[in-house]
């Protein structure tokens, strides 16, 4: 899958979208103190995604510009999802050329949640992979129930 694709299945992602763009945004302007009920998410449309947030990007702003000219940038949603794709296209280029992670700041915040999400997922399957294997096979390996004829494949597949 290439990076665009990945950015894709992060935008998909109601929970890691919002989580990584409030990291992203306390990174941005760490100054400013972000309510517990603003939340951001996006929504794919037939002419790509819109931001669906209810963040005051007024009072963002005006604390940025405290540190950051507004002729060099503004925060706004499009702003905050590059973050999203700049995470993606680190992981990415660092996978290709087997190097060392190198991000910024934002990416590495967004980086953060979706490595999190990714060991959860593996430490749960990892839990239910003992659990099927304390009650069906009493601790023993697939391999070993199977070949001592305890269980046949065609069980192990249903």
């Amino acid at each position: 899958m290439d990076i665009a694709g990945m950015a894709d299945e992060d935008l998909h992602d109601p929970q890691y979208t919002n989580a990584a763009i409030r990291l992203v945004l306390q990174e941005l302007v760490p100054n400013l103190e972000i309510p517990n009920e603003w939340s951001f998410r996006t929504q794919e449309t037939n002419d790509g995604y819109v931001a669906l947030t209810n963040f005051d990007f007024g009072i963002i702003n005006a604390e940025y510009h405290r540190h950051v000219s507004p002729a060099h940038s503004s925060v706004s949603p499009a702003y905050l999802l590059t973050h999203i794709l700049d995470a993606r296209a680190d992981i990415a280029f660092a996978a290709k050329h087997m190097a060392e992670l190198v991000t910024s700041p934002m990416a590495s915040q967004a980086l953060g949640i979706k490595f999190s999400s990714l060991l959860e997922k593996r430490i749960q399957n990892a839990q239910e992979i003992d659990l099927f294997q304390r009650t069906h096979l009493k601790a023993r390996t697939i391999r070993e129930a199977i070949n001592s004829g305890e269980r046949t494949f065609e069980e192990f597949l249903a």
